[in-house]
C-alpha cells in the first residue's frame, strides 16, 4: 500500500524535472534562478530525472492499488503538472517588492562595482544600473551622486510623499527566493497622473538635493522625462 506513493512521487519528479527543461529551454530559468547557476540546476534535474525512471523500472509490475486510489494520485499529479507546465512563468512583482521592503538607498549586501569606485569615480556608475545608483545613494547621504545624470529602467513603486516614486529592480543573488528589491527615489509631482504603480519605465534624469526638506531622503533623480516602456527580457539585476 506504500508503493502508490511512491509511484506518485516518482510522476511528480519527472514533471518538475520536465518544468525545469522546458524553462531552460525558453530561456525563463533565470527568472527563478541566477544565471550562473542555471547550468548547475539542469545538470541536477537530469541526474533526479534518471533517478526516476530508474526507480520506477524498480516498481514496474509490482502489484497496483485499488482503481480509486489510482485515479486520485492521477489527478494530483494532473493538478501539479498544470500548476507548473501549464501556468505561464512570471516575474515577481511590484506587490512583493512592498512586502520586502525596498531600501530607498538600497542594502548594504550589494557591492558597488569595481570596489570602492562607485564612492569616488565618476566612471563607476556613469552607465550604473539601478543598484549602482542605489548603493551610491547609501553613501554620505548621496551627496556623491549630486549634479550627476542617469538613465534609469525599473518599474515604480510609491515613494513616502506625493511627489516621489521609485524606480525599483530585484536583484537575485541566488534564485528568486532571496531576490531584494533595490531602488532609486525620482521625484516627479503629480506622477500618480501619468504612472500605475507596477508600470515599467525608463527615466532621464539628473541627482539633486530632495526639494522637501524634511525627507529622510535626502538626494532624488529630478526627473526630467519619464517613458513608459515594455517589461525588459531580462527583468532582473544580478
Amino acid at each position: 500500500m506504500r508503493r502508490d506513493p511512491e509511484r506518485r512521487g516518482i510522476r511528480l519528479t519527472l514533471v518538475a524535472v520536465a518544468a525545469v527543461v522546458w524553462l531552460a529551454a525558453a530561456d525563463r530559468l533565470h527568472w527563478y534562478v541566477h544565471p550562473r547557476y542555471v547550468g548547475f540546476t539542469v545538470a541536477m534535474c537530469s541526474l533526479a530525472g534518471i533517478a526516476a525512471v530508474a526507480a520506477a523500472a524498480v516498481l514496474a509490475g509490482r502489484p497496483r492499488a485499488t482503481r480509486l486510489r489510482r485515479l486520485g494520485g492521477a489527478l494530483l499529479i494532473a493538478v501539479f503538472a498544470a500548476g507548473i507546465l501549464v501556468v505561464p512563468p512570471a516575474t515577481l512583482s511590484a506587490e512583493l517588492a512592498g512586502r520586502r521592503q525596498a531600501d530607498p538607498g538600497g542594502s548594504a549586501a550589494f557591492a558597488a562595482p569595481g570596489g570602492s569606485g562607485a564612492a569616488t569615480g565618476t566612471a563607476a556608475v556613469a552607465e550604473g544600473s539601478v543598484r549602482d545608483w542605489a548603493q551610491l545613494l547609501r553613501q554620505n547621504g548621496g551627496a556623491g551622486a549630486e549634479g550627476r545624470t542617469a538613465e534609469l529602467v525599473g518599474f515604480v513603486t510609491a515613494g513616502e510623499s506625493a511627489d516621489l516614486f521609485s524606480v525599483t529592480r530585484f536583484v537575485v543573488s541566488c534564485c528568486a527566493v532571496d531576490a531584494q528589491p533595490v531602488d532609486v527615489p525620482v521625484h516627479l509631482p503629480g506622477w500618480r497622473e501619468a504612472l500605475s504603480e507596477g508600470e515599467w519605465v525608463r527615466v532621464d534624469g539628473v541627482f539633486a538635493q530632495n526639494p522637501d526638506a524634511a525627507s529622510a531622503i535626502p538626494t532624488v533623480l529630478r526627473a526630467a522625462t519619464v517613458q513608459a516602456i515594455t517589461r525588459p527580457e531580462d527583468p532582473y539585476e544580478y
